[in-house]
């Protein structure tokens, strides 16, 4: 698990996987408001985020496979675009 108090901090990831196409694909984002997304930390005083600060469940790479089994059936909404080969989105 990230630990909000090393430096540098994250407030937010992403991570892109490009490659050379023949043909488009598919791009998509998800977004939820589930409360299954949180944990239960929060930002202690004198912490550098503002105290009670919730943060978020571990979804990278690095999360054992039961972190991610948690937010398997979370209500999502997904966003699509299929955009032509040699279009960027962004």
């Amino acid at each position: 698990m990230d630990d909000p108090a090393a430096r540098p901090q994250r407030v937010a990831r992403v991570a892109f996987h490009l490659q050379e196409a023949e043909r488009g694909g598919e791009f998509f984002v998800d977004t939820a408001s589930s409360e299954t997304l949180w944990t239960d930390r929060t930002a202690e005083p004198g912490h550098s985020f503002l105290p009670g600060t919730r943060f978020a469940r571990e979804i990278s790479h690095h999360a054992p496979p039961e972190a991610l089994t948690a937010l398997r059936h979370v209500s999502r909404t997904r966003w699509t675009s299929a955009p032509p080969a040699g279009t960027a989105v962004v």
